[in-house]
């Protein structure tokens, strides 16, 4: 139920490292607010309340569902829990927004999608790196067709290394860390930029001390004509570079994107310069910020029929897919066709 105003409701439910972005950034969606916190350790949610200006905290999900009555449930907890909570989204009819990973498990993610389905709810993935705002200008020189068909491209993301581990030592703790993580992330922008994949050929290492599975891993999609190759490591020297029959494209680490083709040079400025009162002084500018709100306003518009979701669960099917593909290249050693 929308309240007085008439702004859908949101619960969120977990308030860990990534809720202290994603809620403050419903704050610049138009039409929506959030009205109840879930954390099962009910003090951080008190302190994530305090910090946002919630009013409501609970340390019981179906309690927040039925007292609260959201329209919106988003799902910000570690992946292990999401078939919980989203089959909880099923029971209540409430549409549901979770964070990737969907789940750690491919049969995991078919049973989150099939309930969703049959429950008649929306089951939405926040996939948030397809939304900064220089990975949308690459797409656009893409097809403005400068370099012709594409027939290769390397995709590069830093995984922030052994800070931004630290952040979430959930993540230290499991195999393959880094393909859950981040491999969701550059699988989707693959995937945004070229289609869907039809196999995949990953190696992976592990180089920070006290990782339990992988931080660094390099996979080749074979995406119809294009061979990709997506790299995730702690330093990386450029964001993208994609090879056309006519030239090429650069998306550098500074967010400046260079179109060469043999009649001409063009370099486009692709920052994002707006910053946001919410936003920490030392995250001003980053791509996470813009690419979350993007993420949530287009979210809410699918949500309200106005378009179809970019990373619905069905679509995000094809990105575990991938992921899950390239868990089994790196075990087993070959390509895996998908």
């Amino acid at each position: 139920m929308t309240d007085k105003n008439g702004k859908l409701r949101i619960g969120v439910f977990g308030t860990g490292f990534w809720s202290t972005l994603q809620i403050p950034a419903w704050s610049d969606v138009e039409g929506v607010e959030v009205c109840a916190l879930y954390n099962r350790t009910v003090s951080k949610a008190e302190q994530a309340a305090a910090r946002f200006g919630v009013n409501a905290v609970y340390g019981d999900p179906e309690a927040l569902l039925q007292n609260e009555k959201p329209d919106i449930m988003d799902i910000i907890v570690e992946a292990p829990a999401h078939e919980w909570l989203v089959s909880l989204g099923a029971k209540y009819k409430v549409p549901v927004i979770c964070q990737k990973p969907m789940a750690h498990d491919w049969k995991t993610c078919e049973k989150m999608v099939e309930g969703c389905r049959q429950a008649g709810v929306p089951l939405l993935i926040h996939e948030n790196y397809r939304w900064q705002a220089p990975t949308r200008r690459l797409k656009e020189a893409l097809d403005e067709g400068h370099v012709g068909e594409v027939f290769r491209a390397d995709i590069q993301l830093s995984t922030g290394g052994a800070e931004a581990f630290a952040k979430q030592p959930y993540l230290m703790s499991i195999k393959h860390a880094s393909l859950f993580d981040m491999g969701c992330h550059i699988v989707d922008v693959a995937r945004f930029l070229f289609g869907d994949p039809s196999s995949v050929y990953c190696q992976s290492v592990t180089s920070i001390d006290g990782m339990a599975g992988d931080d660094t891993f390099n996979l080749v999609l074979r995406q119809g004509r294009v061979i990709c190759t997506c790299e995730v490591a702690t330093h990386t020297p450029f964001k993208a570079f994609v090879e056309g029959r006519n030239g090429t494209v650069r998306l550098d680490n500074d967010d400046q994107l260079t179109i060469r083709t043999k009649h001409e040079t063009v370099t486009r400025d692709c920052r994002f310069a707006r910053e946001f009162a919410w936003l920490p002084p030392e995250m001003q500018g980053l791509g996470c910020a813009e690419s979350i709100v993007a993420c949530h306003r287009h979210m809410i518009a699918s949500l309200k029929g106005e378009t179809a979701c970019e990373t619905s669960a069905e679509e995000t099917l094809k990105t575990m897919r991938a992921v899950f593909g390239a868990i089994e290249s790196t075990e087993t050693g070959r390509a895996v066709a998908l």
